[in-house]
């Protein structure tokens, strides 16, 4: 999982930093350094902890061998849009749009 990746997660989900801190168990402050690759490194455990949480929220992320990197949310109906990937470059091009 990639810096984009976990943004487009949390947007799917609806989640907040702060909600996903307390999801994981991960630091707020690895969480923000990881999403805005600040100068602190976080370690290879809080990401897979993070992928974790997402993944046993319903969301599964796809690598580029499958078409580009994204998330897919496997939520079922009135929850999230079920089989609708996010890519993350999709995400920057509507907020740049906005």
């Amino acid at each position: 999982m990639n810096a984009a990746q976990c943004r487009a997660a949390r947007a799917l989900l609806g989640w907040s930093q702060r909600r996903l801190a307390k999801a994981s168990g991960v630091g707020l402050s690895a969480i923000v350094s990881f999403e805005h690759g600040g100068g602190r490194r976080v370690s290879r455990e809080a990401v897979a902890e993070l992928r974790g949480t997402f993944e046993e929220a319903g969301l599964e992320f796809l690598s580029g061998s499958e078409g580009g990197t994204g998330v897919l949310s496997h939520a079922g109906p009135g929850e999230a849009h079920p089989h609708d990937p996010i890519r993350p470059d999709s995400i920057m091009s509507e907020s740049r749009a906005q």
